[in-house]
C-alpha cells in the first residue's frame, strides 16, 4: 500500500529513484533496482533504470491531466509536446477519465492507478534479454529481444507476491507484454483497420492503457532530444487507436455479427470445435477491414477458410 501511494503521488518516478537510493527499493521490488546500469543505444539518453523513472513520471502526468488537472502535463512533457497531447487527445479527455476511474478488481485500484505500475515494469525484462551486438558495417547496438513478454511474467509474480489481486496482476501483466505495439505500428503508418482490430482484440479497453503507455514510453527515452518527427507519428497512431475505441467500435473493434456459430456450423455441414471460433473472428476482422459486408460474403470466407484448414490438416 506505501509503494501504490508513491506511485499514485506527485513526480512518482523521482520517489522510485528515492527509495532506491535509500536501499529500500531492492528489499521491495528488486526487479526494479535490476534495471540500473543497464545501457541502450540510441535514441534512448539513459540507462533502462532511470528511463523507467522517467515513464512513470510521464504516465503520472498524463493520467492526471486526462483527470482534470489542467497543469500537469507541463511538470514533466516537453512544452510544444504538452501543448501536442492536449489538442489531439482532448477530444476523448472525459472518456478517457471514464475509463481510468474503473476499477481493474476487487480492491478498486483503478485502471489509471495500475498504469502506473505497468510504467513501472514495463522494461524488467530487458536486464534478462540484453544483448550487445557489434558489427564493423553498422553502429554497435544493445538488443533486448523478447523483453515484453519475459517483464510480462516478472510484472505478475511480484504483483501477486505484493497481494494484488489477479485482475491487477493479469491486467499488468497484459500491457507490459504489448507496450511496444503501438511504436511498432507507428512505423509502416497509420494502422489499418484490421491492425486495429487485432489490436483490441488482443487487449480490450487494456489498448487505451497501452496507447497511453507508449506516449510516455517515448517521452522517457527521448528526453529533450525528441523532435516532432519522432514524435508526431506515434502521436497519430495513438489517435488512430482511441479513435477507433471511442468512435467507431462498432465498424472496427465489435462489428455486429453477421452469423453465429451453429448458423455457421448448419450452413457448411462443419462439426463444433475451436476451429469455428477461428473462422468467426476472420469473419469479425474482415468486417473491421470493410471486405465483409453481408451473411453471404461471410459464408463464402468462411467456406474458403474452412477448405483452407482440411486442405492443411491432411497435408499435416
Amino acid at each position: 500500500d506505501e509503494l501504490a501511494r508513491i506511485l499514485a503521488a506527485a513526480s512518482p518516478g523521482d520517489w522510485v529513484a528515492k527509495l532506491d537510493d535509500l536501499s529500500i527499493l531492492d528489499i521491495v521490488l528488486p526487479e526494479a533496482t535490476a534495471l540500473h546500469g543497464v545501457s541502450q543505444s540510441p535514441p534512448h539518453i539513459w540507462d533502462v533504470f532511470d528511463h523507467t523513472t522517467h515513464v512513470i513520471n510521464h504516465a503520472h502526468d498524463l493520467v492526471a491531466w486526462i483527470s482534470g488537472d489542467d497543469t500537469a502535463l507541463a511538470v514533466s512533457s516537453l512544452p510544444w509536446v504538452a501543448d501536442s497531447i492536449e489538442q489531439t487527445l482532448g477530444r476523448w479527455r472525459a472518456e478517457l477519465a471514464a475509463l481510468l476511474a474503473q476499477g481493474a478488481g476487487a480492491q478498486l485500484r483503478t485502471h489509471g492507478q495500475m498504469l502506473a505500475w505497468a510504467a513501472l515494469s514495463h522494461d524488467w525484462g530487458k536486464p534478462a534479454t540484453a544483448r550487445f551486438d557489434h558489427d564493423d558495417e553498422k553502429p554497435d547496438r544493445w538488443h533486448f529481444f523478447g523483453h515484453p513478454d519475459v517483464g510480462a511474467d516478472m510484472a505478475y509474480e511480484a504483483l501477486r507476491r505484493l497481494r494484488f489481486n489477479e485482475a491487477e496482476a493479469r491486467r499488468v501483466s497484459l500491457i507490459v507484454r504489448h507496450h511496444m505495439r503501438p511504436l511498432l505500428l507507428a512505423v509502416t503508418g497509420l494502422p489499418s483497420r484490421r491492425a486495429t482490430h487485432r489490436f483490441y482484440r488482443d487487449l480490450g479497453d487494456a489498448g487505451v492503457d497501452v496507447a497511453l503507455l507508449s506516449l510516455a514510453d517515448m517521452q522517457g527515452t527521448y528526453g529533450s532530444t525528441l523532435t516532432p518527427d519522432d514524435w508526431q507519428p506515434v502521436l497519430d497512431t495513438v489517435a488512430s487507436l482511441l479513435d477507433s475505441y471511442f468512435d467507431a467500435r462498432d465498424q472496427v473493434i465489435a462489428p455486429p455479427a453477421l452469423i453465429n456459430g451453429h448458423e455457421l456450423m448448419a450452413a457448411l455441414d462443419l462439426p463444433g470445435g475451436r476451429h469455428i471460433g477461428q473462422l468467426l473472428e476472420a469473419i469479425a476482422e474482415a468486417q473491421a477491414g470493410g471486405d465483409v459486408r453481408t451473411r453471404e460474403q461471410a459464408l463464402v470466407l468462411a467456406g474458403q477458410l474452412s477448405a483452407q484448414q482440411r486442405a492443411a490438416a491432411l497435408q499435416g
